[in-house]
């Protein structure tokens, strides 16, 4: 990025950067200063108008220009800030240049068209592809020029109890072995997809996340304050801050002894420990809404096309996960709403969001309703899709190493949903209906592709019945077209099926012709037994 100044220019280094940030988020200083998403090698999403935003003068001119496609300009408010709108443009694979101009003059380049994604969530999001099993092949296709068009954008754990409209230091990096070896393995994956599918289209990849968040964390303040989904949130955090006196005297203790901890580790030569963090309340990192205020909110209104969301561990609890579905419809409805509003758009555009289920592991501890709630999501919820990744977690960590499958599966569900190919097989079989007679429980899906299967030629394996005594078994069963018949000779009368109904279903092998597993599903609504364990029958 250059910045200009009465007709000469200089290259800003570390203090440059540093200076222009303070000025911007201060809304301090004449020169006029773009949001620091617009930097050298960023990625604009085609086919919808561009926003670009920042800070000047009050009343300051300022000019938007970007190449020789698009111009525009506005007056910065009474406070300072400015906001231009470009028209819409076509994907564009060669460098551009983004031209603002004030009483100075920033040139941004190395600009691309293309398709921005947005993946959010926590720690599963945030594992980088360095640690992952397809690294060196990714690696490999790096030095090969395959990731050259590709381009990442990190953001840094931000929390706020009001929207920020900047975000720091953050700034967009061209794809090489350290930028793509430091960000989100599954957006990795789902970018190396994605442009097999659509050769000649640069992509942009836009990391927010947080591990150990719950989704009431990625709240707007709106859908937090007034959400249907979030009136247990609401009284929760109320019963958290009147246990704030005791709690913050017992952080007062802990901080006590991590410094004490801290001096030993430094006289041993050691790795300090991690501080403590605050409680719950007005200091948490990690309180309702102040993660979408420090880390969503500025990226409002800059265009994407859609978001990927890896989420859910920490709302795998008989204390969460029951009002899951509605939350995360508020959360959705809520970040198209405030996009819209940020942008000045009267009505708010679908964002599609894609879904990534959790998958299996053995120390979950409701996972099965988690997963549950999430199929209810994309029921309820246009513009959604669930990535199934059932077969691809490790029973022993909850962040899998193979994250190959969760972007490539995302990648799917984008194309499908996004792309416009409508006949692509994107999901594995998702339940439709049960019919109980006669014995036997018939099992129907839809999504089955070319067909049902099993990936060894085998009977499919992880189904359950139970009867009227709610007591589960495990059920014999066999593919007949597009349906799966069950049967136990201890249930003589099954009036309920359950499919990979437990938090580390082991040797599942129900997919579709399209390689694609069969999503787990229960048809009853018997209340989850005490303690979190399975009441099946074994």
């Amino acid at each position: 990025m250059k910045t200009i100044i009465h007709g000469k220019w200089r290259k800003p280094g570390y203090w440059g950067f540093a200076c222009m940030y303070l000025c911007l988020a201060l809304n301090a200083g004449a020169k006029v200063a773009p949001a620091s998403l617009f930097t050298d090698h960023m990625v604009l999403q085609h086919g919808k108008p561009i926003y670009v935003w920042g800070t000047a003068s009050p009343g300051e001119q300022v000019h938007v220009s970007l190449g020789a496609l698009a111009s525009g300009g506005v007056s910065a408010d009474s406070e300072g800030n400015w906001l231009v709108e470009l028209s819409a443009q076509p994907v564009v694979a060669s460098p551009l240049t983004l031209r603002i101009r004030g009483e100075n003059e920033i040139l941004v380049e190395d600009v691309l068209i293309g398709e921005v994604w947005l993946g959010s969530g926590q720690s599963n999001m945030g594992v980088t592809a360095g640690g992952t099993n397809d690294w060196e092949s990714v690696q490999k296709e790096i030095a090969a020029g395959d990731f050259s068009q590709v381009r990442v954008f990190q953001m840094a754990w931000t929390a706020s109890d009001a929207p920020r409209r900047d975000l720091g230091g953050a700034r967009w990096r061209a794809s090489d072995n350290n930028s793509l070896r430091n960000f989100s393995a599954a957006m990795v994956y789902f970018a190396r997809a994605l442009q097999r599918a659509r050769p000649g289209v640069p992509i942009g990849l836009i990391q927010s996340s947080v591990g150990g968040t719950n989704a009431h964390a990625w709240l707007p303040n709106d859908a937090f304050e007034n959400g249907k989904g979030a009136a247990y949130i609401r009284r929760w955090y109320r019963e958290q801050l009147d246990k704030l006196p005791v709690e913050n005297k017992l952080y007062a203790e802990k901080l006590e002894q991590h410094r004490e901890a801290v001096e030993k580790a430094k006289q041993e030569k050691k790795q300090p420990p991690r501080a403590p963090e605050p409680p719950m309340g007005p200091e948490s990192k990690r309180r309702p809404a102040c993660l979408y205020n420090g880390m969503i909110a500025p990226l409002q209104p800059y265009g994407i096309r859609g978001v990927a969301w890896y989420q859910g561990e920490n709302n795998s609890s008989l204390q969460w996960v029951g009002d899951y579905a509605a939350l995360m419809a508020d959360l959705i409805n809520g970040w198209c709403a405030d996009w819209a509003r940020v942008a000045r758009r009267d009505q708010p555009d679908m964002l599609p969001f894609l879904i990534v289920q959790l998958p299996n592991f053995k120390n979950g501890n409701v996972w099965p309703l988690l997963r549950e709630q999430q199929e209810r999501i994309v029921q309820s919820v246009p513009g959604t899709a669930l990535v199934c990744i059932i077969d691809s977690g490790d029973p022993k960590d909850i962040h899998p190493r193979n994250k190959t499958p969760v972007g490539e599966r995302l990648a799917l569900a984008a194309r499908a949903l996004v792309y416009g190919e409508g006949n692509l097989v994107w999901s594995g079989p998702v339940f439709r209906d049960a019919a109980c007679g006669d014995g036997k429980a018939v099992v129907s899906f839809g999504h089955i592709g070319s067909g049902l299967m099993t990936t060894d030629g085998g009977p499919p394996r992880g189904f359950e019945i139970a009867g009227d005594d709610r007591r589960f078994f495990p059920a014999a069963a066999k593919i007949s077209g597009q349906s799966v018949i069950l049967e136990s000779s201890h249930v003589p009368g099954p009036v309920a099926v359950r499919y990979a109904w437990e938090n580390n279903p082991e040797n599942l092998n129900l997919y579709n012709k399209e390689n694609l597993p069969a999503h787990p599903f229960r048809t009853d609504d018997w209340p989850w037994p005490a303690g979190g364990k399975s009441n099946c029958g074994r």
